[in-house]
């Protein structure tokens, strides 16, 4: 038992052998003793804590890759995860970028330096490619060489069809990923929700709620899955039933900004904009204050000029929710907007080289 991963390595092999699937080879993970072994079990705490999504489980999750990074320094899929879970807290709206990036993209580098044959390595730096540099080519070709070292791992698939693709407008592309994800994993509630919120973006709303109710039925205490359905909900004009999912997946996630924001937009769709203004101040009373999630809030209750002063604030901090830009909850008058052009152009959102 001393090295768990290779352990695992000639497990994975030995399944894909009978289903006539390719790995890579197994790989040194660093010291074969026991802090090799308790880092591996923190690692996997990890991961179970950064899926509730929530403010707490991102933040249990890092404090528990930290102290595996520790017992063992020369593990990459550890400081790949790592960096996966200072990403998801700037997506999320939970810490500053210049912060939660700087350090998501370091660890991305590491795991990298010590095995550049780690699919998780290149799509942790795809990852932070991508939503923080808005280098989406050399994302592109991160994302991909993942998926070629191992186009058996759902959340591959998954991140690539999320926040690549459908950042791109790829909606289509990034439907087949989620699905190809589903068919790995059959049972993970994240991919549920994920591909609700796909649908979404693809504007097939009515799938999207099918998805988005299905997902919460499977668990009703996943955040994002209430959160997604919201969206599907408000596209429909289903202003009573947007509210009460988002106001279900605020309580869930203990305020998370994206379900603030969500609700939020619910409210101004409602008309109910003095709700709506209260939203947009609780965000704004939080340690940091996640400007592209304040300003969906502004856009919905038609406070153009507001709007534009929370986003441009975001494009300032480099905030990795901006990837949203092309598909995510903007109001038509935003995208006419001028304004709006210029954004994507300073995300790169609106170039053809991303191939």
């Amino acid at each position: 038992m001393n090295d768990i991963f290779a352990i695992q390595q000639e497990i994975a092999e030995a399944i894909a052998g009978m289903v006539g699937a390719q790995l890579p080879a197994a790989r040194p993970t660093g010291d074969t003793n026991d802090g090799a072994v308790k880092a591996y079990d923190l690692y996997l705490r990890a991961m179970y804590f950064e899926g509730k999504r929530t403010t707490d489980g991102f933040s249990k999750g890092l404090e528990l890759l930290q102290l595996a990074v520790d017992l063992d320094p020369r593990c990459a899929p550890i400081f790949a995860r790592l960096a996966t879970s200072y990403t998801l807290r700037a997506v999320y709206g939970l810490e500053a970028p210049k912060i939660a990036m700087k350090r998501a993209g370091d660890a991305a580098s590491r795991a990298l330096e010590i095995d550049n044959t780690l699919a998780h390595a290149h799509f942790a730096r795809g990852f932070v490619s991508a939503l923080y540099d808005w280098d989406w080519s050399g994302a592109g070709v991160h994302f991909r060489r993942a998926l070629e070292l191992n186009p058996g791992v759902p959340e591959i698939h998954h991140r690539y069809a999320v926040f690549y693709l459908s950042a791109l407008g790829k909606t289509e592309e990034a439907l087949w990923h989620i699905r190809e994800a589903k068919h790995l994993d059959p049972m993970s509630i994240i991919l549920q929700a994920a591909e609700c919120a796909v649908l979404v973006w693809d504007h097939q709303y009515e799938a999207a709620i099918a998805k988005g109710e299905r997902a919460v039925e499977l668990e009703p205490t996943y955040f994002p899955g209430h959160m997604y359905l919201s969206w599907a909900y408000l596209y429909q004009g289903k202003a009573a039933e947007s509210i009460q999912a988002a106001a279900e997946a605020v309580r869930l996630s203990a305020e998370s900004p994206a379900a603030l924001a969500a609700l939020g937009n619910a409210y101004a769709l409602a008309g109910r904009t003095d709700q709506a203004a209260l939203i947009v101040k609780r965000m704004q009373q939080r340690p940091y204050i996640p400007s592209v999630y304040v300003s969906a809030v502004y856009a919905a209750m038609k406070k153009t000029d507001e709007a534009f002063s929370w986003l441009t604030r975001a494009a300032r901090e480099r905030s990795p929710a901006l990837f949203s830009l092309l598909v995510g909850l903007w109001d038509q008058d935003i995208r006419r907007d001028p304004r709006f052009e210029v954004l994507t152009r300073s995300v790169g959102l609106d170039r053809g080289t991303h191939t």
